[in-house]
C-alpha cells in the first residue's frame, strides 16, 4: 500500500518465515530487514517483488525504504542496473494534483 503521507507499507498475509538450511522454518518477527522477497497479486497477475530496507513496524506489517517490483533481487550487486524504466502509476496524489491539470506557463 502506498500513501503519500504516510509511505508505503506491506501486510503479510501470514508470518514471515525463514526457512533454515535444515528445511526446518523458523518464524521471525520485529528488527529490520535488509531484503524481502515476495510476491503481489494485484488480482489479475502474480508478480514478484523485492522490497529493500523493511523496518518491522507491528506485526506482519512491514516498511520498506524502496521496493521493486518484476523480479527477486537477493543482493544489492543485483540491483546495479545501468538503466531503469520508471513508470508512476497514480502519480496525481504524489503531487497533489488532478492527473491531466497540468499547465505549461
Amino acid at each position: 500500500m502506498f500513501d503519500p503521507v504516510e509511505g508505503t507499507s506491506l501486510t503479510l498475509a501470514d508470518s514471515l518465515i525463514e526457512r533454515l538450511p535444515s528445511g526446518q522454518e523458523h518464524e521471525l518477527d520485529g528488527g529490520v530487514r535488509g531484503r524481502i522477497l515476495g510476491v503481489i497479486n494485484d488480482g489479475e497477475v502474480l508478480q514478484p517483488v523485492t522490497l529493500i530496507d523493511c523496518i518491522w513496524s507491528a506485526r506482519r506489517k512491514y516498511r520498506p525504504n524502496s521496493f521493486l517490483i518484476g523480479g527477486h533481487f537477493a543482493t544489492d550487486e543485483e540491483t546495479e542496473f545501468e538503466s531503469v524504466i520508471v513508470r508512476l502509476r497514480d502519480a496525481a496524489p504524489w503531487v497533489n494534483q488532478e492527473a491531466g491539470r497540468f499547465s505549461r506557463s
